[in-house]
């Protein structure tokens, strides 16, 4: 009878210690999607600069932005990105440009403004560079 109940004790050690088990395994489970969702968060980023495009003399066309560094989705807009900087030129030096008036420029290729920046990415600017995607802008006063 004593031996019994030690294995029943043991059953009891057993069925707990597979419980314990199953929770850390669980916790591993939960910490391993949360990585995978950071991962897949951050590749779906994309850095860029935003400068102006240089006139003949070789000096800005409009003013620089104070911080002209940027971490966006791939899939904003070029659209989104030029209200940004309208909004950012006011904010800035007091400049009141609209959307209509600026130009993204990617190695010299004018951005449409349906275009993502993932688009861009792949098509302008080269898969394989890691670099910041370099965005001249400009301004056309109509």
């Amino acid at each position: 009878k004593g031996g019994s109940e030690s294995a029943k004790g043991g059953s009891d050690a057993t069925k707990e210690s597979e419980a314990k088990r199953r929770k850390v395994m669980q916790t591993v489970k939960e910490k391993r999607k949360e990585k995978d969702k950071e991962a897949a968060a951050v590749s779906n980023r994309i850095c860029l600069t935003l400068f102006p495009a240089l006139d003949e003399k070789g000096e800005d066309k409009v003013p620089r932005l104070l911080q002209p560094y940027l971490r966006s989705s791939v899939d904003a807009t070029v659209k989104q990105h030029k209200l940004y900087l309208s909004k950012k030129l006011a904010e800035d030096h007091n400049m009141k440009v609209t959307v209509g008036e600026v130009d993204f420029m990617v190695k010299g290729s004018v951005l449409r403004n349906d275009m993502t920046f993932g688009e861009v990415w792949k098509q302008l600017w080269g898969v394989d560079d890691h670099s910041h995607l370099a965005v001249e802008y400009s301004i056309s006063k109509e």
